[in-house]
């Protein structure tokens, strides 16, 4: 079952696989995931979402191009349509799944997983996709901070996967890096300064107006390209993807 899965993955478009166990995933100490000035969640247990999980599947994209980054502003919300191929995979995982008899659950259906409150990045490390970096995002050996990340529970019972050792060790480069000094110190970050979180968030940013403009440049009234300085510090960070910038924009 783990093959044919992983199979399927990668043919629609994935570069990393991997599963978690959903016991372990519940160990895990929960977290403060959204902080929005006074609002905020703590970290949702698998166990609550859906309550016969065995297995978390996790799979990811690279991005490439700035372009995959761009977001889009819809009415009230943000959209990003570099990640539409996650949406695709998680309809894949998840209708092989049901077809083989078991039950799964992912954010491509309409039983949705509440993924803003599931600790995503948590779980691609605990499956082995990654380790986590001091930027808080998931870093690969072979794909640097470039990947984006969807998940599937199911009641399926797979083997899991061992989660990765430290990649970062003494680098410091995604610290030294951020313009707004969001990782307030290694493997933390602070999402109300981090820019890609003030523009999701609707933050008032006046006085770092021009500072955000230059790292998240605005390419209409409606879209901008998110920031990647912290990703671009990194020595993971390939080659390909570097040339992929929007150059002097962000020089």
């Amino acid at each position: 079952m783990r093959g044919e899965i992983e199979r399927a993955c990668r043919k629609a478009g994935a570069v990393v696989f991997g599963i978690a166990s959903a016991k372990d995933i519940d160990r895990l100490k929960k977290i403060k995931i959204i902080d929005s000035g006074k609002l905020w969640w703590w970290s949702e247990r698998i166990k609550d979402v859906m309550p016969e999980a065995q297995s978390v599947v996790v799979f990811g994209i690279q991005t490439l191009d700035d372009a995959d980054d761009i977001a889009i502003r819809r009415g009230n919300a943000w959209v990003y349509p570099g990640y539409n191929p996650l949406s695709h995979i998680t309809r894949e995982v998840i209708e092989l799944l049901r077809a083989r008899g078991y039950k799964a659950k992912g954010n491509a259906t309409p039983d949705i997983t509440t993924s803003d409150t599931i600790p995503v990045k948590r779980i691609a490390a605990l499956a082995g996709v990654g380790s986590y970096g001091k930027n808080s995002m998931i870093l690969s050996r072979d794909y640097g901070l470039s990947l984006r990340f969807e998940i599937v529970l199911t009641d399926a019972r797979m083997r899991k996967d061992k989660p990765l050792k430290d990649l970062c060790k003494e680098c410091d480069r995604c610290i030294r890096a951020c313009p707004n000094k969001a990782i307030v110190k290694p493997y933390v970050l602070d999402p109300n300064r981090c820019f890609v979180d003030f523009e999701e968030r609707w933050k008032d940013h006046a006085e770092l107006e021009q500072k955000y403009r230059r790292y998240e440049p605005r390419l209409t009234s409606n879209t901008f390209v998110m920031c990647t300085m912290c990703q671009m510090a990194c020595p993971y960070t390939t080659e390909k993807r570097r040339k992929g910038r929007m150059g002097a924009v962000r020089d």
